[in-house]
């Protein structure tokens, strides 16, 4: 059960880290494994039964001696990631370190950054040129996307992405257009335009979300 603390944002007598807490009329065999952030007001719920917890930091060594031995692992099992490695004349352990530290421990880092080196879309020149963190992946994103490629155009995409970020749910072209005051034909280019950050299935029944 994922993001307790998100739970407890729900008014009322009864939230799920309550129900959790009390939860004992189960069959031994049966476990569960729950996440929170180290919020006071979801741990005090489990503090009174004595259940073990464990803080999950990204920066910590183990978590980085795995990120390392997936790299390792992923370029044994690749052959185009291992190639662009040895046409740039980096070694394994060289880039291992490297990506390690552009990670910040990350995992989601990974899936992004070996692939675009492995197809080519990411540079191999200086390994000081990776992307920092899953912001500097998101920044690369829309640099090389269309959104980010014209500072003109980008003054009527940011409203738009803006009003998708807040709303957190599908909104139709007509909802975009009245809550952003531009055009209907400029929100139809921008549902085109934005098509890679948009949900598939979504956008095909003409409702739109990140």
């Amino acid at each position: 059960v994922d993001a307790l603390d998100e739970a407890m944002q729900i008014l009322g007598k009864e939230t799920i880290p309550d129900l959790l807490a009390s939860a004992v009329d189960f069959p031994p065999q049966v476990r569960f494994v729950l996440t929170s952030r180290p919020e006071q007001r979801v741990l005090r719920h489990f503090e009174r039964r004595d259940r073990p917890y464990f803080l999950l930091e990204a920066g910590r060594e183990e978590n980085l001696q795995d990120i390392r031995r997936y790299i390792h692992a992923r370029y044994a099992q690749e052959p185009e990631l291992k190639s662009r490695l040895e046409e740039a004349q980096i070694p394994v352990e060289t880039f291992a370190q490297a990506a390690t530290g552009s990670s910040q421990g990350n995992f989601l880092y990974l899936t992004w950054l070996l692939p675009a080196i492995a197809n080519g879309s990411q540079p191999l020149g200086d390994l000081s040129g990776l992307p920092s963190g899953l912001d500097g992946i998101y920044r690369e994103f829309l640099r090389t996307r269309t959104l980010g490629s014209d500072i003109r155009q980008w003054r009527y995409y940011r409203p738009l992405l803006g009003v998708l970020v807040v709303a957190q749910t599908a909104l139709t072209s007509e909802q975009l257009a009245e809550f952003t005051g531009l055009s209907a034909q400029m929100v139809a280019d921008f549902c085109l335009d934005a098509s890679q950050f948009l949900d598939p299935a979504g956008a095909q029944s003409g409702r739109y979300q990140l």
